[in-house]
């Protein structure tokens, strides 16, 4: 992963450790290396992010667990296959016209928040703060690059 503008923290390794138990992932392979994580100073400790870093790219491999009870399947023939029967359609007392603007205006919102905040999500501020201030970014009056 060569982010190195996307900074975790330690509550952010909480997460996706609850994260991959929720989706079924097996583990057990890497428990030692969240473990080990947590107890570290990963918000004052930048260096520990290449650590962080490597135990996050080999989390989308890891395999899902044999207990795992619930078939959660990512393409769309797979969902209409488990899914139950019944009605398709969902009622809707908006205009053509209101729904389009607000599915619109949802989009746009949720894209530029993913964008304009991703390259900084979790960081503290007395890590940004001397962040911008080294490049002369400081007070910040437009948005975080992921480039800088």
């Amino acid at each position: 992963m060569n982010l190195k503008f996307l900074y975790i923290s330690r509550s952010d390794l909480t997460v996706e450790r609850e994260q991959l138990i929720d989706e079924g992932r097996d583990i057990s392979t890497v428990e030692g290396e969240f473990d080990a994580l947590a107890q570290l100073d990963l918000d004052n400790d930048l260096n520990l992010q290449t650590r962080v870093h490597s135990l996050f790219d080999r989390l989308s491999s890891l395999p899902m667990r044999s207990d795992y009870p619930f078939d959660e399947p990512s393409d769309l023939t797979g969902i209409r296959r488990s899914r139950p029967d019944g009605p398709r359609r969902l009622s809707n007392t908006l205009g053509q016209a209101e729904l389009l603007d607000r599915v619109q205006a949802a989009w746009l919102g949720r894209c530029a928040g993913c964008l304009l905040g991703k390259p900084v999500e979790g960081w503290r501020s007395y890590v940004m703060w001397p962040y911008l201030k080294d490049l002369g970014r400081y007070p910040l009056s437009d948005f975080f690059r992921s480039d800088v």
